[in-house]
């Protein structure tokens, strides 16, 4: 920029550098004599600009690496310079997951969640950044079977399936739609032999 500067009571003239970047910037002075001559005098110095303190942040150790889907996390993290005071800014930089203005992660699906956080510069520190992987894993759900029909003697294992509800023992989160595909389910008895014997289902998938 430019302008003028006037000198203080002693004399002396004083220029101050701020808000710019870490790097070497070159000043130039062009003095003018208050003489008929109206001589001007150029010159110019070299200042460096270092950048700010570094600082290091860190995840609190609460903050988990897995949650469960349906769960939240509180994201909690710090800076390893007490006396820093640029603002943190949480983001989700890959997965389904949402981060509400007072820094819990709501996933929005199962899988992997890459959270990135920063921390703004300020007069004497650096900006500074920090990524953590959260593994959303699936939330476990639990099935009713209802009870079996007794059974006439007829040479087979097959059994009737009945029928197969989800417990409501285990929430099913929000406006997710879930039920068991049980069309192609099937039911064996242990022995085809008249008698009390263990039931098998063949495996229960989700819809």
């Amino acid at each position: 920029s430019e302008g003028a500067i006037t000198p203080d009571v002693n004399g002396i003239y004083k220029f101050e550098v701020s808000d710019a970047a870490a790097k070497k910037h070159t000043i130039t002075f062009t003095a003018t004599t208050t003489e008929q001559s109206n001589n001007t005098g150029t010159a110019s110095i070299d200042v460096t600009v270092e950048a700010g303190t570094p600082q290091n942040l860190k995840f609190d150790d609460k903050v988990l690496s897995s949650i469960v889907y349906g769960d939240s996390l509180a994201l909690v993290v710090s800076s390893d310079q007490a006396a820093a005071k640029g603002d943190y800014t949480f983001n989700v930089t890959s997965g389904k997951a949402t981060i509400s203005n007072t820094n819990v992660l709501k996933p929005t699906a199962a899988g992997d969640v890459v959270v990135t956080v920063s921390r703004a510069a300020d007069e004497n520190y650096s900006f500074a950044t920090v990524m953590k992987t959260i593994k959303v894993t699936p939330r476990p759900l639990k099935a009713e079977v209802a009870a079996f029909a007794p059974k006439t003697y007829d040479g087979n294992v097959t059994a009737t399936v009945p029928d197969i509800t989800l417990s409501a023992d285990y929430k099913v989160i929000g406006s997710d739609a879930v039920s068991i595909a049980t069309n192609n389910v099937s039911a064996t008895y242990a022995s085809k032999n008249v008698g009390t014997h263990a039931i098998s289902l063949s495996a229960l998938t989700l819809t």
